[in-house]
């Protein structure tokens, strides 16, 4: 198998996956939807070879005033 980033919507792995990812194909933008406002990133490696690795851009932003997230 090949090497797999797993990405959950919450601060660990017993929250909702968000998705798996692999190969080159970069995912789309991530979103956490959670009261925390945390991404768990958990890469998991098939230990057959080294390649470079992957790189996150992460961005964060504050609900607009009278918003509130639920």
């Amino acid at each position: 198998g090949a090497d797999i980033l797993h990405v959950y919507n919450g601060p660990n792995t017993n929250v909702p996956l968000i998705g798996s990812f692999s190969g080159s194909s970069l995912p789309p933008a991530l979103t956490a939807f959670n009261p925390t406002g945390c991404l768990t990133f958990q890469f998991a490696s098939n230990a057959t070879g080294t390649f470079p690795g992957w790189q996150a851009d992460i961005q964060c932003t504050c609900p607009s005033p009278g918003n509130t997230l639920s």
